[in-house]
């Protein structure tokens, strides 16, 4: 019953009142004292209207976050992983809201926009486990009317990222090929580039050099058809650094390259970042140190750039975040690039910023 031009109004008498408290910043918040916020909620309870306000707040943020998603692949990634760190618990209560109703689809095309948000800032244990709860309520295979297969793949490739983050192999194996095989059934090109993407990776972690440049050229092939300029850039340096790690450096650079140009295009500097750091060994182990040492400063140069915007302490758990790893790369790469040049001194104190 209140009109839309009343909102600004009253939500100032109430800040006035001192119920509700502002909080300025890049975008104005407001939030509730506890004490009144409880009180509000049994008045809510007592009004019945608590369904209808939690179905729209899930409602609202579900929008929010699938319109995020597409976004943290480009060039205002750290503006977007911010906004959803910001609405981080809210986004808690939604997916909360959608399990204790059973709605499993809402919950899991929530959790899946939520992936890369979960990858990008490190909550890993809490991402996975979400989407691990959401997906165990619908079989293998099951989804039919209940959960629509596309929404059932976009979880499952953000559960296997996640997981392969966190090093559990079998896991992140078991998510891929479930994806896969579901998103080749659904003919889901996008998803089934990215799962034969996931799989791609975790082969060639394992040493699996053969097998990963035979899903890299699958995916890229698929990647191609769709025109995704983001898929074809993880495709290509699926492929390169795959021939980087068997010492086929000049087979390795081309594809390289073009992966980074196209990720310069996108806007995806995480990407950038981990492109530079692989064209910096490639220029290392051909003897082009001054390329390489360029390439790793550029690299370190946006490496920390990413640490500073995305607040990340430095410590022990620093290291579980892509960028700082990015650093340490860079530096480790500095350092054997100048040992190379017979930079022994140089080459000391870029080892040991490395190791601190």
């Amino acid at each position: 019953g209140i009109a839309d031009g009343e909102v600004l109004d009253l939500l100032t008498a109430l800040v006035d009142k001192s119920l509700v408290v502002e909080e300025p910043g890049a975008e104005t918040r407001y939030r509730l004292l506890e004490t009144v916020r409880q009180y509000a909620r049994d008045r809510l309870l007592e009004a019945g209207g608590a369904q209808t306000v939690s179905e729209r707040h899930r409602d609202w943020f579900l929008a929010l976050a699938e319109r995020a998603e597409p976004e943290l692949r480009g060039p205002e990634q750290l503006q977007w992983l911010d906004r959803l760190e910001e609405e981080h618990d809210n986004l808690r209560a939604a997916l909360e809201w959608s399990a204790q109703r059973g709605e499993v689809e809402t919950g899991l095309r929530l959790a899946g926009a939520l992936g890369r948000f979960w990858e990008g800032r490190s909550h890993l244990a809490e991402g996975r486990e979400r989407l691990e709860s959401l997906l165990a309520q619908v079989p293998a295979g099951g989804c039919g009317a209940a959960v629509r297969p596309a929404v059932r793949v976009r979880a499952l490739c953000g559960a296997g990222m996640l997981a392969l983050w966190q090093s559990d192999r079998a896991s992140a194996r078991s998510f891929g090929e479930e994806s896969l095989a579901l998103a080749r059934a659904a003919g889901d090109r996008w998803s089934a580039a990215y799962s034969l993407h996931l799989l791609g990776l975790l082969a060639s972690k394992h040493g699996d050099y053969e097998r990963a440049t035979a899903l890299g050229k699958e995916c890229l092939a698929l990647s191609r058809e769709e025109g995704d300029r983001w898929l074809i850039s993880l495709a290509l340096l699926l492929l390169g650094e795959g021939a980087q790690e068997q010492g086929h450096y000049e087979q390795a650079r081309p594809l390289i390259e073009e992966s980074l140009a196209l990720s310069r295009q996108v806007g995806d500097r995480w990407t950038i970042a981990l492109q530079l750091v692989h064209l910096g060994d490639v220029a290392h182990h051909q003897g082009h140190y001054e390329q390489a040492r360029l390439l790793y400063t550029e690299g370190l140069r946006l490496s920390g750039e990413l640490v500073h915007e995305c607040g990340i302490s430095w410590g022990p758990a620093a290291l579980s975040n892509r960028a700082a790893r990015y650093v340490y790369y860079c530096l480790e790469g500095l350092a054997l690039t100048a040992g190379s040049q017979g930079q022994a001194e140089r080459a000391a104190r870029l080892e040991g910023a490395a190791a601190a």
